[in-house]
């Protein structure tokens, strides 16, 4: 859960999104979303695939983009788990 949220876990989430092919609007708007406050849970349905491969295609408040999971993991220190209803969670600590 992502729990004492600080300027530098947002911008850490800031650039993962910007690595993966999201606009800084959009980015504004998921990192607001997920960043409301602390033991917060951010989920994201899978386009496709169960299983989240570089380049997949992933939906994330029903804004499409490329999921690149070395970015996304080097650049915000979180990860993505599927939990058993197929939805990704965003899973961590800042």
């Amino acid at each position: 859960m992502l729990k004492g949220v600080t300027e530098a876990g947002k911008n850490g989430l800031k650039m993962a999104f910007s690595k993966m092919d999201i606009e800084s609007p959009i980015v504004s708007l998921l990192t607001e979303s997920i960043l409301m406050g602390d033991n917060k849970r951010f989920s994201v349905a899978f386009h496709e695939k169960m299983n989240l491969c570089e380049k997949d295609i992933i939906t994330i408040d029903g804004v499409e983009f490329l999921y690149d999971p070395v970015a996304f993991k080097d650049a915000s220190g979180l990860h993505l788990d599927v939990d058993d209803r197929g939805c990704f969670q965003l899973l961590g600590e800042i």
